[in-house]
């Protein structure tokens, strides 16, 4: 098998992992990898959180292909190791500081500290800019270590609040199985989303959403 830019093994038709953040989904999925999901999903959760909202269409993944700035090389879409953020807003080759605030760029430098700098931004490319675009720069060692802090982070700040709201999510699930709802479909979709979640903000979201859904079917 092939390997992309950054390492890791690349190929086409490769088993991908759905990745859902705000609602918005990263065409057609990412790398299956829980490290991967994890990271990614972390930086992508912050990134609409504290610097844009992520919108659709814009959003990408996997995608087995040269990279766009050398075609020497697979583009690290191709191992499902990067993802795009709003690419229509920041397309490639324009300068970071043209669809990106000096605030917001600070604010994705945090973001990527925040996960050790495993991840690198497009935005900090020395050659071409590619500022919608987030890959995986590291080993997979190294990025697991990470994943397992971002995932233990998580589980320390489960509340009981989160806990009534998971709660309600298998009340959900009860009354799904025994086909007491309309929308059973649209349920276990979101369930299936919640079950792909890698960051408690967006836990949180999709839950808060199937609850709503529960209090207007009752």
């Amino acid at each position: 098998m092939s390997a992309s830019q950054n390492g890791w093994s690349a190929g086409p038709g490769m088993i991908l992992r759905p990745l859902v953040v705000g609602g918005i989904a990263f065409v057609p999925g990412i790398r299956h990898d829980d490290d991967v999901h994890t990271v990614l999903g972390y930086v992508a959760d912050q990134f609409h959180t504290r610097v844009e909202p992520l919108r659709n269409p814009g959003c990408w993944g996997y995608a087995f292909r040269e990279n766009r700035n050398d075609p020497n090389a697979l583009s690290n879409h191709a191992s499902g190791t990067a993802i795009d953020c709003n690419a229509p807003a920041h397309p490639n080759g324009v300068p970071t500081n043209r669809t990106f605030t000096p605030k917001q760029v600070a604010e994705v430098h945090k973001i990527l500290a925040e996960v050790d700098h495993t991840v690198r931004w497009g935005g900090d490319y020395t050659g071409t800019p590619d500022a919608m675009h987030f890959e995986i720069d590291t080993t997979p060692a190294r990025l697991a270590a990470v994943a397992d802090r971002i995932r233990n982070q998580e589980d320390d700040m489960f509340t009981d609040e989160d806990r009534a709201d998971l709660k309600a999510t298998r009340k959900v699930t009860e009354r799904t199985r025994e086909g007491s709802f309309k929308r059973d479909k649209a349920i276990l979709a979101g369930l299936d989303e919640i079950a792909e979640t890698s960051t408690k903000t967006a836990r949180k979201s999709q839950v808060a959403a199937l609850k709503k859904l529960f209090e207007d079917e009752s």
